[in-house]
C-alpha cells in the first residue's frame, strides 16, 4: 500500500493539486519537490518566472471556464442522476469532464487539500508568496529551504498540526504567511463614549418562535464541522477584500438571517456540475433554470461577479451595517480600527441616526450600535469558530518557547536512536554489535515510565504530543452556539426595526384573522414577502418557519433551549400530515461501496442549503446534504464537535471534517 499525497500550486489565490499514489513522504516526493528548485539566486529566479507563466496559462483557463453563458441553462432532461451530487474525487479520475488543458485531480479551488485518512502528506509551492509548505502548517521561504535539514526539523504540534522546530533551521528560513495589516488610524476612539454591553440570545427570542434560530443553528454546527479546518489553515493569510473571506463571512450571515437568505433545495431537483449546480424549477413553463455558484469557488454567469456576497468590505444586510474586520481576536487595535471605520461611515451616511452593526471577522463577531453625540454600546469578541491553534502562523507564533524547546530535545535523541537502529541493521551480519545509552533508547523516560512498552515503539510524532498541563495557553470558554444566537436575534432585531410597529389591528381584520390565512399559505415567495409587511405579520410567519414550498417546521416543546435537543414538527400542508423530527446531515446518495451488500435505506427527503437571496447569484454548499428524521424512541446518537467524530459527516478531500 503506497504513501498517498499531493503536489499543489498556488497561484493567484487558487491551490491546483496533482495526485501523487505512491511514496508521498518526505524522503520521496517532498525531497523530489524540494530538488527542483534551485538554490543560485539568478538560477532562483528564472525559475520561478517559469512556474509563473506556466500557471498563468492555467489561471486564465480557469477564468474561462468558471465564467458560464447565460444561454447554458436550459433545461438538460439527459442529466445523470448517478453523478449527482458526488464527490469530485469520486466522480472523475482526471479533468476530461471539465477539459480545460490542466492536469489537475479536480477544479482549482481558494482552499487546498487537507490531510485525511487516504492523504498523508501535502506539499504546496506557493508562488504568490514564495513559500514551501508542508501538510498546510509548516512553512519555508522558496529560495531558502535547507536541503536535507528540513526533513529532520518536521514534527507535530501539540493539537497535530505540522510545524518545523525553529533551532533545527535557519531563521531566515522559516515563513510566515498570516497578513500584515496597516496599523490603523485611532484619533477619534479617545472621544467615544464606548460601553461594554451582554448580548441577548435565544432568550430575546419569544418561546413560539425559537425553533427557527434552532434549526439555523443545527446548520451552523454543520458549517462548523466543514469548515473550521480550512479556516485554522487560511483564514489569517486571507485579506477581508478576498474573495474566499467574503464568502464565508456571508454565508455565515445568511445562516444567522434565515429566509430569505437561508434555504433548502429538494436534492431532486439539482444537477451538480463541476463548480456550479443547476437548480432545476417545479414551474413547467419555465424553460430555464437557476445557476447555483458552490461556495468560494468563483463560478458566475457572464456580466455578473463572482460570488454571492457583496465586493465592499462594509455592507447593509437586513438593517445591519456589516463591516469585515480580520485578525481581531490577535490585535486589538484591528477591532479598534474597525470600530473607528464604522462610526465614521456613519457619521457620514446615516448622521442623527442609531445604527445597529456588525464587526465579522469569521472567527469573531462584535455586536455594536451606534448612536448619535458619539456614544457606542458593543458586546465582547463573541467567538464563532473554536479555533485551536492558527497553521499559517510559524511554530514559534503558535507555540510556547520552552515547549518548542522540549520537543527539540525529544526529536534529537529520536534521530541518534533511528541513526543507531540503522547501524544496527547493516552491522547485523558481521557480528559487530554496539550498545545505545539507556537515555537514548527512551526519549523522555521520566515522564512515560507507565507506557514505557508501548513507549519503544511509537514514531516521533506521536512523541511530541505533549501533556495538556505543560500547554501554557488559554482555551477559548465561551459558546459558539451562544455567539451565533446572539448574531442571529441581533439581525432580527435590525430587521423589525425597519417595518411598521405592531398595532392592536393590522388592516381591516383583527391579527388573529391574518394568523388564520398565514397559516395556509404553501408558497414560499408569498411567505417571504408577509415576513417583512409589519413585526405583527412577521411574529405569526415565525411561529410556522416555511423552508420550502408547501412545508412549514413548528416547535413542539414549549421552550426549547438548545440546537440539539428534541422538540420540532414538519407538516406538509398539502395533505395535513405532520411528524416529530430531528434535523440531522446526510449522505448525498448512497455510497458506491453499498451495492455490493445491497439497497440502503434512503431518508425520506434530502435537502441541500442554499445562501443568497437574489437569483443567479446564489450559492450552494455542494458537500452538505440535511434531513428531517422521524424522532424515534430513546437516546440520540449525537457526538460533539469536539469528539472523535462528527454525526453522520461525509468524508471529503475538500472539507475534513474528522479530529
Amino acid at each position: 500500500m503506497g504513501t498517498e499525497g499531493y503536489r499543489v500550486t498556488r497561484f493567484r489565490g487558487r491551490y491546483y493539486r496533482f495526485y501523487r499514489g505512491k511514496d508521498s513522504y518526505p524522503e520521496g516526493l517532498g525531497r523530489w519537490i524540494v530538488s527542483e528548485i534551485p538554490t543560485d539566486p539568478e538560477a532562483y529566479q528564472q525559475w520561478l518566472a517559469e512556474q509563473r507563466k506556466e500557471a498563468l496559462g492555467w489561471h486564465l483557463a480557469v477564468e474561462r471556464y468558471l465564467c458560464r453563458e447565460r444561454a447554458d441553462y436550459e433545461v438538460n432532461e439527459d442529466v445523470d442522476e448517478d453523478a449527482s451530487g458526488l464527490d469530485d474525487r469520486e466522480s472523475s479520475t482526471g479533468n476530461e469532464h471539465w477539459g480545460i488543458g490542466i492536469p489537475t485531480e479536480t477544479l482549482p479551488a481558494f482552499t487546498p487539500p487537507l490531510n485525511d485518512l487516504c492523504i498523508e502528506w501535502v506539499y504546496t509551492i506557493d508562488l504568490d508568496n514564495e513559500v514551501f509548505t508542508v501538510d498546510n502548517g509548516a512553512h519555508l521561504h522558496l529560495d531558502r529551504i535547507p536541503r536535507d535539514a528540513w526533513i529532520n526539523a518536521l514534527a507535530r504540534g501539540y493539537h497535530g498540526d505540522r510545524i518545523f522546530l525553529p533551532k533545527t533551521l535557519p531563521e531566515e528560513a522559516i515563513a510566515n504567511l498570516v497578513v500584515r495589516l496597516p496599523s490603523p488610524t485611532l484619533d477619534m476612539l479617545k472621544s467615544l463614549d464606548i460601553s461594554i454591553v451582554v448580548a441577548k440570545g435565544l432568550d430575546g427570542f419569544s418561546p413560539a418562535r425559537r425553533h427557527g434560530p434552532l434549526v439555523r443553528a443545527r446548520i451552523f454546527h454543520f458549517f462548523q464541522n466543514a469548515f473550521e479546518p480550512i479556516l485554522s489553515a487560511l483564514l489569517l493569510s486571507w485579506r477581508t477584500n478576498e474573495l474566499p473571506f467574503r464568502e464565508i463571512a456571508y454565508a455565515l450571515l445568511c445562516v444567522a438571517s434565515g429566509s430569505p437568505n437561508l434555504s433548502f433545495v429538494p436534492v431532486q431537483q439539482l444537477s451538480h456540475k463541476i463548480g456550479y449546480t443547476d437548480l432545476t424549477s417545479t414551474n413547467r413553463e419555465r424553460e430555464k433554470a437557476e445557476f447555483l455558484a458552490h461556495l468560494g469557488v468563483g463560478c458566475h454567469l457572464e456580466g455578473l461577479p463572482p460570488g454571492s456576497s457583496p465586493d465592499s468590505e462594509m455592507y447593509w444586510l437586513d438593517g445591519a451595517l456589516v463591516c469585515l474586520a480580520g485578525q481581531t481576536q490577535n490585535c486589538p487595535e484591528v477591532l479598534d480600527g474597525a470600530l473607528v471605520r464604522v462610526v465614521e461611515y456613519c457619521r457620514s451616511q446615516r448622521p442623527n441616526q442609531c445604527v445597529n452593526a456588525i464587526l465579522m471577522s469569521i472567527q469573531d463577531i462584535v455586536l455594536m450600535r451606534i448612536y448619535s453625540g458619539g456614544r457606542v454600546e458593543r458586546t465582547e469578541v463573541l467567538p464563532l469558530f473554536d479555533i485551536l491553534t492558527h497553521t499559517s502562523m510559524n511554530s514559534s507564533g503558535r507555540y510556547e518557547v520552552d515547549y518548542l524547546e522540549k520537543m527539540q530535545v525529544r526529536k534529537e535523541k529520536f534521530i541518534k536512536r533511528q541513526e543507531w537502529l540503522r547501524q544496527q541493521y547493516l552491522n547485523k551480519n558481521t557480528g559487530v554489535e554496539e550498545e545505545l545509552p539507556s537515555e537514548q533508547l527512551n526519549p523522555d523516560k521520566e515522564e512515560d515510565e507507565e507506557n514505557e512498552e508501548e513507549e519503544g515503539n511509537e514514531e516521533f510524532d506521536k512523541l511530541t504530543r505533549w501533556p495538556r498541563e505543560h500547554f501554557q495557553r488559554q482555551a477559548i470558554e465561551d459558546d459558539s452556539e451562544a455567539a451565533f444566537l446572539a448574531l442571529t436575534y441581533f439581525l432580527e432585531v435590525s430587521s423589525r426595526q425597519q417595518m411598521p410597529p405592531s398595532r392592536a389591528k393590522e388592516g381591516v381584520f383583527p391579527t388573529e384573522i391574518y394568523g388564520m390565512i398565514l397559516r395556509h399559505l404553501e408558497d414560499l415567495q408569498t411567505h417571504h414577502a408577509c415576513m417583512q409587511v409589519s413585526r405583527s405579520f412577521r411574529d405569526l410567519c415565525q411561529q410556522k418557519s416555511m423552508i420550502m414550498d408547501g412545508v412549514v417546521v413548528q416547535a413542539v416543546t414549549t421552550s426549547p433551549t438548545s440546537a440539539w435537543a428534541r422538540g420540532l414538527r414538519i407538516k406538509t400542508l398539502s395533505t395535513g400530515q405532520s411528524h416529530d423530527v430531528t434535523l440531522k446531515q446526510m449522505p448525498l446518495q448512497t455510497p458506491r461501496s453499498s451495492y455490493l451488500r445491497g439497497p440502503e435505506k434512503q431518508p425520506e427527503s434530502r435537502w441541500q442549503v442554499v445562501l443568497g437571496s437574489e437569483r443567479n447569484r446564489r450559492s450552494i454548499l455542494p458537500h452538505l446534504a440535511v434531513g428531517f428524521t422521524r424522532s424515534e424512541s430513546g437516546n440520540e446518537s449525537v457526538t460533539s464537535r469536539h469528539g472523535t467524530k462528527a454525526l453522520h459527516l461525509k468524508k471529503s478531500r475538500t472539507y475534513m471534517v474528522e479530529r
